[in-house]
């Protein structure tokens, strides 16, 4: 009897997977997979936009700036927190407090009133320009800076004041006043027409009464031009108002300036003047500074030149 031979076990053939069918196989998972991508881009990209939206939305106001004026008072130096990429500029005083103006001071980074988004946005650095102004053909008007000044401007020094400034040439200026004939005090005036108080600067130096009288340098400022607004004849006869009070940091010396508008012309040919008291602590002396005449936004210029050399 023979034995049976050994049957070798039959391997199945694999299965020859077209090209087709590994394609249809495959897709309905990668089309998921793509789909779900898509998704996450648009509900992404969804958010985004709702974000913007509201955020320029919330912003998106009225870019009209109002700059007319008739006069210099009218002005200021504003800047709209409502743009990324704004810049100081002059405009009408009334326009601070609406559609996101602010009144601007140097020192101050406006970063945080604007939106928020602005903190992806890369600006450029805003031209140089100077804090003073005009009214030029009713529109206010930033003045170019004291770098820029033109080449006919002088500088000038005194040692008896401890102070430099510049001045445009064909002004005048008289020098050694004092008419109160006190020691320790000096004073200058620069005018713009020989012998007359309109548009001029007069800058006075003195042991500082301050330190007697125990006041701020603010306290100090606002008594004085209370007691000139009721005692001084060349002031109170012309029915004197303060319409503008502001800190004032010149050269490093910190003090106040005052704006007062003449409303009766009788003992003046000008409408309005400023005054600045400054204080130096440290050698306990003071000065004030009289910005006398309507171009006031020269005079401001010529006082943003002023070195103190003490």
């Amino acid at each position: 009897m023979t034995e049976p031979m050994p049957i070798s076990p039959v391997k199945p053939e694999p299965i020859q997977q077209t090209p087709e069918v590994v394609s249809k196989l495959k897709k309905p998972c990668c089309k998921k997979i793509i789909w779900l991508g898509i998704g996450v881009i648009v509900t992404a990209l969804f958010i985004v936009g709702s974000f913007m939206y509201i955020q320029l939305k919330s912003s998106r106001i009225d870019l009209t700036i109002s700059n007319k004026c008739t006069k210099d008072a009218d002005c200021v130096l504003g800047i709209q927190t409502s743009q990324c990429c704004s810049c100081p500029q002059a405009v009408n005083h009334q326009q601070i407090g609406k559609n996101k103006w602010l009144l601007y001071e140097s020192e101050v980074n406006y970063s945080s009133f604007k939106p928020v988004l602005c903190g992806i946005v890369a600006c450029g650095p805003c031209p140089q320009q100077s804090d003073s102004f005009t009214c030029l053909n009713n529109q206010c008007t930033i003045l170019p800076s004291a770098s820029s000044e033109s080449t006919d401007w002088k500088t000038y020094f005194t040692k008896n004041l401890g102070i430099s400034l510049n001045y445009p040439s064909n002004w005048y200026v008289v020098e050694n006043l004092n008419e109160t004939k006190q020691s320790n005090f000096y004073a200058l005036r620069i005018e713009e027409t020989k012998d007359s108080w309109a548009n001029s600067i007069r800058v006075m130096k003195f042991s500082s009464l301050i330190g007697q009288q125990n006041d701020s340098i603010e306290q100090f400022g606002e008594k004085k031009i209370q007691w000139e607004m009721l005692n001084l004849p060349g002031i109170s006869k012309n029915s004197p108002e303060l319409i503008k009070k502001e800190p004032i940091n010149l050269n490093g010396l910190n003090g106040y300036k005052f704006l007062l508008k003449f409303n009766n012309l009788t003992e003046i040919d000008y409408e309005y003047q400023s005054e600045v008291f400054l204080y130096n602590q440290q050698k306990e002396y003071q000065y004030t500074i009289i910005l006398a005449g309507d171009n006031q936004s020269i005079l401001n210029q010529i006082l943003s030149t002023f070195k103190f050399t003490e």
